[in-house]
């Protein structure tokens, strides 16, 4: 990498309509400044000191995310270099301005005119030119100036629009969406807070029981969008919108916040609240009850209660909280596992923080559930643990009774104290999605197939873009025998997300049941390199070689998954569906018998799962339904 030169300081560069201003952090198309700023205009501007020639992603790195930083790098250069296509309006496959080098790194292709001091200098020369690197210290001081000018023209245009529009001319709001909060800290290592209070938010909001409130998997496809808010609120199909950034320096926090009345595109109410980091969860709580009081949402005194009671958090507790949320949105084996050290450092320091013992047990059970990474007792023994302490701590925490539903179905096989729990998370947060979500499987495990679905349909409404309840809308189909619609539901979803597994695991299993078997092993064979290795995939594979008939692959896949068992954990029923698609029912039943015994949490839909049907008339099979809870 090139060092700086003693040449003038070039501060602004223009190319063909656009020109970038370094020392405002501005990018202006035709004197009209665009809506980007940050680090996408720190990448720009290594790109323009080096017209022509290639910048590697390492040089971006150094430059940018020095070691040491917490940011995942390759998604924070990849959402600039996006977020700058779109300001620019360019194409990635037909570049004018931005050529992307695969594995390599970014070319800028247009022209530049460098500008220093007001005087127009000599283009860069390419065979002198080196990637000169603004170092972020030298953004924060820029950023710092932005946001001060942003938030007096925030503060003054919200008083203008307060008193434009009275409070007897606001619109009637009866649905909301909390668009992804923008980091404006100039620091892409805040990212994680950024989508901590977006998170806090929504969750909060969902404590309205008059408005219905979009799930966070629905609204993180619009970070860094740039579509109209009228357009989103159309996707989302909601009338309001709340759109905002958060800001950090330090321990200083300052977040903004506005409420748009979407069809219109008009603003209801917007604040600015500076705080210390250490109030930073009593603020999102008090940005929530503005909100809610703005839309005229019904809240009890027991919300109120709940979105005004929070006081002061250690600045280390929250900080790893928040970290920890970012890491389990992920839902990957190594995002997984980080935000359980995040959630354990949080409660190491303040065992009293309830949300940090929900956060916990949910990456628990995403281990044994999601990843099947770890056995049901030793995760689900000590996501019950983190629940008792979340629930002993704040008995009313709906998140804390969805939680502990899923365990009492699935792992106790508790069918009464898991619809009592999820019924309960529900009637204290009628917009959670999740809790919607499992109660649909409540339902569809014990034979309610109508209801099930009715209520699959509610999780939708309420997370129309949520990848896992859009799949499992067509989960419920396959357990009801309509195989056809299943069929379809999941090739919608793999229409949204093709890396989905869990879809195209289950739409293999649909075409099975009809008789589909290549389309099956088709399907299978798309699957990521990394998601077939798994041993719940393997097993798909296996089980459909043996209905094809291809017993050969089936019984090496069959042996390598016996012998992984030994090493580490091998769900004992994936074993026992391979077996079964051979025609080995005994072998089948005393795997199966290991599964009861080891707990596995999907023995719950012995009953309604199709693939076990051969096995249904057998008195073994019968005996392990009805120790699982169920009537066969």
């Amino acid at each position: 990498m090139s060092s700086p030169t003693s040449s003038p300081k070039v501060h602004h560069f223009r190319f063909g309509a656009f020109e970038l201003d370094t020392m405002l952090g501005e990018l202006r198309r035709s004197g009209v400044r665009l809506p980007v700023q940050g680090q996408p205009l720190q990448v720009l501007e290594v790109l323009l000191r080096s017209p022509k020639l290639l910048v590697s992603r390492e040089q971006l790195r150094q430059a940018l995310w020095p070691e040491g930083t917490f940011v995942d790098f390759d998604d924070a250069l990849n959402n600039c270099i996006r977020r700058l296509r779109q300001a620019l309006n360019d194409d990635a496959e037909a570049p004018r301005f931005i050529e992307t080098v695969p594995r390599r790194g970014y070319r800028f292709l247009a022209d530049v005119e460098p500008v220093a001091d007001g005087r127009e200098i000599a283009a860069v020369s390419n065979k002198d030119a080196g990637p000169e690197i603004l170092w972020p210290g030298k953004w924060r001081k820029r950023v710092a100036l932005i946001m001060a000018i942003a938030t007096v023209l925030m503060i003054v245009g919200a008083a203008w629009l307060t008193r434009r529009h009275s409070s007897t001319d606001v619109p009637a709001i009866h649905s909301l969406a909390v668009i992804p909060l923008e980091n404006l800290s100039g620091d892409a290592t805040q990212e994680y807070l950024a989508d901590g209070m977006t998170d806090a938010l929504i969750t909060n909001l969902a404590q309205l029981h008059s408005i219905r409130v979009v799930s966070r998997t629905s609204i993180m496809q619009y970070k860094g969008a740039r579509k109209s808010l009228p357009q989103i609120a159309k996707e989302l199909d909601v009338d309001g919108i709340v759109q905002g950034s958060v800001a950090r320096s330090g321990q200083n926090l300052r977040i903004t916040a506005q409420l748009i009345y979407a069809p219109a595109d008009r603003h209801i109410w917007a604040e600015t609240y500076e705080r210390d980091f250490r109030d930073v969860l009593r603020l999102q709580d008090e940005v929530a009850l503005a909100i809610a009081q703005r839309v005229g949402g019904e809240l009890s005194a027991q919300d109120r209660a709940f979105l005004s009671g929070v006081g002061p958090v250690d600045p280390e507790v929250s900080d790893a909280y928040l970290k920890g949320r970012y890491f389990w949105n992920k839902f990957t084996a190594d995002g997984v596992n980080k935000s359980v050290d995040y959630y354990q450092q949080a409660i190491k320091i303040d065992p009293a923080y309830g949300p940090a013992h929900v956060g916990l047990a949910d990456s628990y059970m995403s281990l044994v559930q999601v990843l099947s990474l770890i056995s049901p007792r030793d995760g689900c023994e000590k996501a019950k643990a983190e629940l008792k302490n979340a629930l002993e701590l704040d008995g009313e925490r709906a998140e804390a009774h969805g939680s502990l539903g899923w365990i009492k179905m699935h792992y106790d096989w508790d069918l009464p104290g898991a619809e009592n729990e999820l019924r309960r998370a529900l009637e204290l947060n009628p917009n959670y999605s999740q809790a919607h979500h499992q109660y649909a499987h409540f339902l569809t495990a014990t034979g309610r197939m109508t209801e099930a679905l009715a209520e699959s349909k509610r999780a939708l409404e309420l997370d129309p873009y949520g990848v896992r309840v859009n799949s499992h809308q067509g989960w419920h189909y396959l357990y009801a025998r309509d195989y056809d619609q299943a069929i379809r539901d999941f090739q919608r979803t793999l229409a949204m997300e093709p890396t989905d597994g869990y879809s195209r695991r289950y739409l293999a299993i649909a075409y099975e049941q009809k008789g589909m078997y290549s389309d099956a092993l088709t399907e299978l064979q798309k699957t990521s390199p990394g998601q077939a290795q798994t041993p719940v995939m393997r097993a798909a594979l296996g089980h459909a070689y043996a209905l094809a008939g291809n017993h050969r692959e089936a019984l090496a896949i069959l042996n390598e998954l016996e012998t992984k068992a030994k090493q580490q954990y091998v769900s004992a029923l994936d074993i026992a569906l391979i077996y079964l698609g051979m025609g080995e029912r005994r072998l089948a039943l005393d795997w199966l018998e290991k599964a009861y015994h080891e707990h596995s949490w999907f023995l719950i839909y012995l009953k309604v799962d199709p693939r076990f049907d051969a096995l249904r008339s057998d008195p073994r099979f019968q005996n392990i339904v009805r120790r699982v809870g169920m009537q066969p």
